[in-house]
């Protein structure tokens, strides 16, 4: 089990890295973090093998990181500032459309992707919720599946065990059926690997379910009985939160309930 957070203090500024190649685009955040005064930059770094230097120096709560970058990009440095802070989180900050490296930035351990283009003016208070809005996270499960009919039924034994030690049985039992049925969904329309996280942060547990088909889901008046529709509708009666994320490779459906 691995774990990623930020400070639970938010009386204190979030201790901040900034990483990215351009000069310009770091004195740009940092005098932007600066009048917003819930940050305080403590390093920079212009490619990731520096990033990963100065984040093991100064374990910040925060870390905004580019992606495309000389000597080792953001994606490429994501294990390592992982290993080098692991209660630091991560946020993507990039050039590059969302739609393209989102997944792939999430899967690696970033809490948030946030495209460049977004107006400087919403850009702190964006990097100050995906910072502290669900304070420490602790990833339980990160497992995937082939898209056959017992994957559904294996994913639910995983997450029973991963969350035992975590959760009351009765939110267990009702995060177990809802996984079933995104997971039974997942194989059914797709071909490839179906990607199950649960992570559990606060008082509240966050799945997610991925899978390669580039279908939509919607929720229905499924009932029951119904071969189709079921799931979501389940997701949207019991969940706190869900949604849908469209990515590059597929979707991921993801819910979150409290413990």
């Amino acid at each position: 089990m691995t774990e990623s957070g930020a400070a639970t203090d938010q009386s204190q500024p979030l201790t901040t890295v900034l990483v990215d190649d351009v000069e310009e685009m770091r004195a740009l955040l940092r005098s932007v973090l600066a009048r917003d005064g819930r940050f305080v930059v403590v390093g920079e770094a212009a490619d990731g093998e520096e990033a990963i230097r100065v984040v093991g120096a100064t374990k910040p709560d925060l870390v905004v990181l580019d992606i495309g970058m000389p000597t080792l990009d953001g994606i490429a440095a994501l294990p390592g500032l992982r290993d080098a802070s692991e209660d630091s989180r991560i946020v993507m900050l990039s050039g590059f459309p969302a739609e393209q490296m989102a997944k792939p930035a999430i899967e690696g351990g970033a809490v948030g992707y946030i495209e460049k283009g977004e107006d400087v003016r919403t850009l702190p208070s964006h990097l100050y919720e995906l910072a502290t809005v669900l304070g420490t996270v602790q990833r339980v499960l990160d497992a995937a599946y082939s898209a056959e009919l017992s994957s559904p039924r294996q994913a639910r034994a995983d997450l029973r065990a991963a969350l035992a030690a975590e959760i009351s049985p009765t939110a267990n039992e009702i995060i177990q059926l809802l996984t079933t049925e995104l997971v039974t969904n997942a194989v059914t329309h797709g071909h490839g690997a179906v990607t199950v996280t649960a992570e559990v942060s606060g008082d509240r547990v966050r799945i997610a379910v991925g899978d390669d088909s580039a279908i939509v889901p919607v929720p229905g008046n499924a009932s029951a009985d119904d071969e189709g529709g079921r799931g979501l509708a389940l997701v949207e009666g019991l969940a706190a939160r869900w949604g849908v994320e469209e990515v590059p490779t597929g979707k991921v459906v993801w819910f979150e309930t409290p413990i």
